[in-house]
This record gives structure tokens, C-alpha cells and sequence, in this order.
């Protein structure tokens, strides 16, 4: 076939020989050429051409997507899709990365690995926002707190803490003022400042014609005893431009504790505008210094015998000569544990309005628990003959060593068929004031009918 086309060609022979080496031939048909390859080794790599820049710079905190590269071969064409990605980029991190890129064609043939240069860099500088309006009044005289701003930073968030506030405001001076915010990052990206005007204006208000209002402290009336000392409580006063004008108060009047009897305190004050206040008087009584008696219910010592139930105290009451019946101030302390035996102390105290204090103290003797006795009536065990009549039982009695007879608190369970032969068991209970309780039993035996066996007085048969 060679030789057939070797023999159409138009060309030298020492062409054609030359062409035969350099691995191809031209065909020439009719004064046109074919130029067709041999097969021969691949030793020619791939070549790769990154897309997108490098080098590159990426906003710190922001999401980095890779433009990535493309390969192409003199033999296998496009092998984009084998290219290899090296290294990563961490957007978190400031710093410089290097991504490598890496392919070989179908024949082994490894090209130039090609490097892309990414720098993460915050450039961004952080925003301040104000926290309240801009401008703001304040009233003369008044009191000015700044309200603050808040910074968020792309990179590092929240930074708010790190404002830094400049200027003052003066509310004793009508004027308008500034204060200045600024914040930088931590890459020493600076946030543009911003500022609030603060405007301190005077306000001209009406005329003043409402007195301030006294309220005392502490009781009214009083009860000082003979011969104590006096302290007075004082009192307050608010006024509604001047506010707490109580160290302004004028207090009038005496008390002589030397000497018993009624005596009136006055209280008086007034605003700047000079609107007095409604004066306010309280009355203090001087009396004998004698203190509540304090009277117990029940008995002291009081004796009880241990057990579940809780104690209950009887109480006391108290009586001063002066304020009357006090019972319902009375403090009691101390306890009374009813489930261990002991002696236990309770104290009673009270003072009346005059300061005057009492006590008296209650003895309670909690013994050890006993159980109440129960003593069956009739026998036990208790013999009957099965019949008709009902049965009636016999009873009990219970003595407690504290409560005395509690017979009345028996409970008695279980029942008796006297119609039935059997034995039957009673169950007698009872319980004292203390909880403790106690029982008993009966067995009763209930035996079979037997009739009666009847006599013949007499011969048996009469002839």
C-alpha cells in the first residue's frame, strides 16, 4: 500500500525517504496532500493554567471558594477533571495560604505543579451603632446617663465593650454637647466614629404653690415608761420640686420622763418656695414603769406521758396596766418532743407599748409511755350453748395511768353466732390521749344444743 502510494507521489524519492523517517508520509493524489502520524511514545506533559487570580486576597470570616485550574494534553486532550488540589484555605486565621495544583496524563506524565497564593486579611473595619436617639434633651439640673452604643465587627463579632466614649455633659449648664464613640478591631481596623448631641436645655416652670407633706416615723401615740429616755423617731418630708426636704423639719415640743403624763410633739417644714406643710403632731405618754403579767393556763409543771400524739400547750395570757390585754403579743420558745420522756422548759414573753418586758417559763415532765390497762368482765374464756338468744357480751374496763378510766374509749371488734357451734375470738381496744394503745381478747366457745333430759316420777308402765 506504501509503495502503491510511493509510486502515485510526484515527489523525490529522497523525499519521500526522508518523510519515512520522520515517522510520516504525504499521500499527493491529484496534486493534493494527506499528512498521517505514526504511532510513536508519549513523553509530552500535561500543562495546567489556573482560573481566577493569584495571587489572591480573601475578607477574613467570609466563605473562600476555589476558582480552581484546568489541564490539557497534547494526547489525552482535556484532563481538567484529574487535576489534584493540595492545602486549604482557613478564613477563620488570618494569615498566607498556598493551594497546589497537580495532574498526569494517561501515560504517566506528571505536570508542572502549578501554585495559587491566597492571603486571608480583615480589612473590614467594625460598625458602631447608637443605643438611643440623637439628639437628646435633658432638663436642666437634671441627671444625664448615657445610654452607650454597641460594635459588631465581620471578623470578630461583638466588640462593643471596647468603645471608647469621649466627652461629658454638663446638665448644670444650658449648652449642647458631644460625645464621641470610636472602636477598632483586632487588626486595627478602625470604626468610622459617631456621636450623639446631648442638648441641656432650662425648663421655666410654674409657680410653686404646693406645700411639701410630712409623714412620721414610728408609732403615734406613744407609751414611754418613768424615768426611760425619750428617743425620737423623727419624721420625713417630700415636696414635689424639692423632693426629700426632711433634714429641713423643725421639731417642737418635750417630753419629761421624769414625770408621768400626755405630751405633744409638733412637726413643721417648708418648701423653698416657702409652702409650709400641714403640721403633724404625735402624742407621747409618760407612765409608771410597770410591766404585763403574764398568767399560764393549765398546769406548771404540766405531766405527760410519751407518745405519738403532738403537744399542744395550753396557752397564757397577759395583762398590762397601761395597754390591757397583750395575750396576742405573747412570744413563746422552746419545744416539747412528746415522743421522748424529759423535762422541758417553754418560756412565755411579752413587753407592752412602753417597752416594759415579762416572761414566765412552764415545766413540762413528758414521762415514759404506758399503755392504758383493759380488764375483761365475765370469763374468758366464756363457755355458751348454742341457741337461739343473741349474744350479749359481758364487757371491759380500761384504766390509763394519766388519762384514769377510759373505758368509755373501748372499741370492740369481732362477732359471736350463738346459733352455731364454734369458737369465736372478741377483740377489746382502746387508746389514750397520748397515743398509746393497748388490746385484749376473748375466745368464746359457743357448744352444740343439748336438749333437755325429762324424768318419769312413777312406775313406767302402770299396770
Amino acid at each position: 500500500m506504501l509503495t502503491e502510494k510511493i509510486k502515485r507521489s510526484y515527489y523525490p524519492l529522497a523525499l519521500i525517504a526522508a518523510a519515512l523517517l520522520s515517522g510520516c508520509v504525504e499521500e499527493v493524489v491529484d496534486n493534493n496532500t494527506t499528512t498521517t502520524a505514526a504511532a510513536g511514545d508519549d513523553t509530552d506533559p500535561p500543562i495546567i493554567t489556573l482560573l481566577g487570580a493569584n495571587a489572591l486576597t480573601v475578607e477574613a470570616g467570609t466563605v473562600y471558594t476555589d476558582s480552581g485550574a484546568s489541564a490539557n494534553d497534547a494526547k489525552d486532550g482535556d484532563i481538567s477533571a484529574n487535576i489534584t488540589q493540595s492545602g486549604v484555605v482557613d478564613t477563620s486565621a488570618p494569615g498566607s495560604y498556598i493551594l497546589t495544583y497537580n495532574v498526569s496524563d494517561a501515560a504517566g506524565n506528571a505536570a508542572t505543579a502549578v501554585t495559587r497564593s491566597v492571603l486571608v486579611a480583615d480589612t473590614t473595619p467594625p460598625a458602631i451603632s447608637l443605643i438611643g436617639s440623637s439628639p437628646q434633651t435633658v432638663t436642666l439640673g437634671a441627671s444625664y446617663s448615657d445610654q452607650g452604643a454597641t460594635a459588631n465587627d465581620s471578623f470578630d463579632g461583638d466588640i462593643s465593650a471596647s468603645i471608647v466614649a469621649t466627652g461629658s455633659v454638663n446638665t448644670g449648664a444650658v449648652g449642647s454637647y458631644t460625645l464621641t464613640y470610636n472602636v477598632a478591631d483586632s487588626a486595627g481596623n478602625a470604626a468610622t466614629a459617631i456621636t450623639r448631641t446631648v442638648n441641656v436645655v432650662a425648663v421655666t416652670l410654674p409657680a410653686d404653690v404646693t406645700p411639701p407633706v410630712i409623714t412620721l416615723t414610728g408609732a403615734n401615740p406613744q407609751t414611754v415608761a418613768l424615768g426611760s429616755s425619750y428617743s425620737e423617731p423623727g419624721a420625713s418630708a417630700n415636696d414635689d420640686r424639692d423632693g426629700d426636704i426632711s433634714a429641713n423639719i423643725m421639731i417642737g415640743g418635750n417630753v419629761n420622763t421624769a414625770s408621768i403624763g400626755s405630751y405633744t410633739r409638733t412637726y413643721n417644714v417648708s418648701d423653698a418656695a416657702g409652702n409650709a406643710a400641714a403640721q403633724v403632731t404625735r402624742t407621747v405618754t409618760v407612765t409608771e414603769a410597770i410591766p404585763p403579767v403574764i398568767t399560764l393556763s393549765g398546769d406548771n409543771p404540766l405531766t405527760l406521758e410519751a407518745g405519738p400524739a403532738a403537744y399542744s400547750d395550753p396557752g397564757a395570757s397577759a395583762n398590762d396596766n397601761v395597754d390591757g390585754d397583750v395575750s396576742a403579743n405573747i412570744v413563746m420558745s422552746g419545744t416539747v418532743d412528746r415522743t421522748t420522756a424529759g423535762s422541758y422548759t417553754l418560756t412565755y414573753s411579752v413587753s407592752d407599748t412602753a417597752g416594759n418586758p415579762a416572761s414566765a417559763t412552764r415545766t413540762v415532765e413528758v414521762s415514759a409511755a404506758t399503755a392504758p390497762v383493759i380488764t375483761l368482765s365475765g370469763a374468758n374464756p366464756l363457755t355458751l350453748e348454742a341457741g337461739p338468744a343473741a349474744y350479749s357480751d359481758p364487757g371491759a374496763s380500761a384504766n390509763d395511768n394519766v388519762d384514769g378510766d377510759v373505758s368509755a374509749n373501748i372499741v370492740m371488734s369481732g362477732t359471736v353466732d350463738r346459733t352455731t357451734a364454734g369458737s369465736y375470738t372478741l377483740t377489746y381496744s382502746v387508746s389514750d390521749t397520748a397515743g398509746n394503745s393497748a388490746s385484749v381478747t376473748r375466745t368464746v366457745d359457743v357448744s352444740a344444743a343439748t336438749a333437755p333430759v325429762i324424768s318419769l316420777s312413777g312406775a313406767n308402765p302402770i299396770d
